[in-house]
Parts: structure tokens; C-alpha cells; sequence
């Protein structure tokens, strides 16, 4: 694809962003077009005005902080004041939370069900019992180790399952990773 060439001696025309004024320029090479009819504008641009807003807790008037459109200024007037989210209570770091939408938009994707949970919740479930060797599963390792927490799908997700916590089980990364796509474990029995 050959790219456009524009002359250096041609001015061409735009429109201010500010007062919508048109204006013209020469393009000197590569970069961003102009927005701007002039430094006054874009002065105007860069002060805009802030509200002071009501805390959607206290009800105290606060000016926010940053300069943002009207509906993405925060309600909160502090961080006390502002209720912790309900995605940062349910997970307990964000790469679990990542995982975890990872598995339950495989899971829609093949039509399976899905369902939020934490896998601590299965974790604590299982008695940090390994659902496919029954050994013990170290709360204190981390990932590289090999016998390190994992998450199971008892009924993998690219068989259909769902990822849901009847569907989930303890196990040992290593026994997951050699368990591959294969049906392991027990189906869970809950009342």
C-alpha cells in the first residue's frame, strides 16, 4: 500500500475543536494533525471547568481531582468514603480475577454454564485435598512450583463443561497439566 504523499507548500484546511473557526496549516512531515486554531484555544481546551459534586456516601461537597467529563468524575469524596468493589471482594488478587473471566468466557463460548466463585471457595471445599492423586495440596506455593494450587475442571471446558464450582475441584498443578483435556476426578455431591 503506498502511502499518501502530501506537499510541504500546500496549506490545508481544518476545523478548530474549540470555537469550530476553520484554519489552515502546512503539514512539515509526519505527526498528529493540528486541533487547534490557536494557543488561546488550546488553552481554553485544557481548563475546563470542574463541579464540585455531593459524595454518593456522605453527602459532603468535593471538588474531584482530575479534570474528566462530568459523568466520569468520582462520587466518592475519598477512598474511605468509597465502597470497595464487588469484583476486588469476590477475588483476592487480579490475576485470579482474569483467570477466572478467562474460564467463564470459554465456558460461554461453548455454551456451557458459568458462574462467579472464588477459587479459594473450592480450595476450602476440597480441604486443600488434591481431586485427582488425593494427596495433600502446600497452601504456601506458588506457581512455578509443580505442586502448586490449580484450579480443575472435572468436565474440561473444551468438553463441554461448565465453570462452575460443582464443575471445579483442588488439585496440584501438576496433576492438572498431566490430566490435560481428560476427565478426571469425581463429580462433586452437595446438598
Amino acid at each position: 500500500m503506498a502511502a499518501a504523499f502530501i506537499c510541504e507548500e500546500c496549506p490545508r484546511a481544518l476545523e478548530c475543536i474549540v470555537c469550530t473557526a476553520p484554519f489552515t496549516y502546512i503539514k512539515l512531515g509526519r505527526g498528529r494533525l493540528p486541533r487547534f486554531c490557536s494557543e488561546t484555544c488550546k488553552a481554553k481546551r485544557s481548563r475546563r471547568e470542574l463541579v464540585s459534586k455531593p459524595c454518593a456516601t456522605c453527602g459532603r461537597a468535593f471538588l474531584p481531582s482530575r479534570v474528566a467529563k462530568a459523568s466520569r468524575q468520582p462520587a466518592y469524596c475519598s477512598l474511605t468514603c468509597r465502597p470497595q468493589n464487588a469484583k476486588a471482594k469476590l477475588y483476592r488478587s487480579r490475576r485470579d480475577q482474569r483467570r477466572a473471566y478467562d474460564h467463564r468466557r470459554r465456558a460461554k463460548l461453548m455454551e456451557a454454564g458459568s458462574e462467579r466463585f472464588d477459587p479459594a471457595e473450592v480450595f476450602d471445599r476440597d480441604r486443600w485435598r488434591c481431586g485427582i492423586c488425593g494427596g495433600k495440596v502446600d497452601k504456601r506455593l506458588a506457581f512455578p512450583h509443580h505442586m502448586s494450587v490449580s484450579l480443575d475442571h472435572i468436565v474440561p471446558l473444551s468438553q463441554g463443561g461448565g465453570h462452575t464450582m460443582r464443575n471445579s475441584q483442588c488439585s496440584h498443578w501438576i496433576c492438572n497439566s498431566r490430566k490435560t483435556d481428560g476427565i478426571g476426578g469425581q463429580m462433586r455431591l452437595f446438598g
